[in-house]
């Protein structure tokens, strides 16, 4: 706790230069056993990354990571970006049915930190047979939203990143947005039904243009190059 206190410390110093009294914000997560789950295996309760049953491929098991914000000014009062959790989905045996995620808001000067929030909300989780069709074997982490639960898909053998929208009063959860490419939010427990969100994984044929295009600008650039030789 005293290391997290620290960085947090280091990254309100870095945000918040001139040392202006509460000029900075920034949150921090941990997820923790929940009594509603009983059974189950997980590795680093009490921090922000922890792992889940027990791993039945060389992948590794199902992993869990929370990254706080930061921002300029006071804790909003307001739903905001409370920060995001990466979620690797292994193959596992003896998977907890859910665990909770604690979330604490500061407000900071240079050197020093001051919590003005802290909640939590759980987090259940669909586990589904594995099959050949990814979407269908995806699995998912589910929090109830005020619109309702929300689950956030990944599927398997890879690690999808999602934004947690909330405000502080307890923790209300407003929306659970997909960050990275492939990543899927339902409204519900069906991934094939009610998508509320997901970031389309790019063609190759765009990457390739991409990947062209960015090759071609850096030689325009090393071509507009001149090497002066003294003379």
């Amino acid at each position: 706790m005293r290391s997290s206190i620290i960085r947090i410390a280091l990254v309100c110093a870095a945000l918040n230069p001139l040392g202006m009294a509460h000029a900075v914000y920034t949150t921090q997560g941990v997820f923790e056993r929940d009594p509603a789950f009983l059974g189950g295996v997980v590795e680093g309760a009490g921090t922000s990354s922890v792992t889940t049953g027990v791993a039945l491929t060389p992948e590794g098991p199902n992993a869990l990571e929370f990254t706080g914000t930061a921002g300029l000014g006071t804790l909003p009062t307001s739903a905001f970006n409370a920060g995001s959790v990466s979620f690797f989905n292994g193959a596992v045996a003896q998977a907890p049915l859910g665990i909770r995620l604690s979330i604490s808001g500061f407000d900071c000067g240079t050197l020093s930190c001051t919590e003005q929030q802290t909640g939590s909300t759980q987090i259940s989780f669909v586990i589904t047979p594995n099959t050949d069709d990814p979407i269908a074997s995806a699995d998912s982490m589910c929090i109830d939203t005020i619109g309702g639960e929300q689950c956030a898909w990944v599927e398997e053998f890879t690690s999808q990143t999602f934004s947690i929208i909330a405000s502080f009063g307890s923790l209300i959860v407003q929306d659970i947005i997909p960050e990275t490419a492939g990543a899927f939010v339902t409204l519900g427990r069906d991934p094939t039904a009610n998508v509320l969100r997901a970031v389309p994984v790019p063609e190759p044929a765009v990457e390739w243009l991409f990947l062209v295009g960015a090759l071609w600008l850096r030689f325009r650039g090393c071509r507009g190059r001149r090497v002066v030789v003294p003379g």
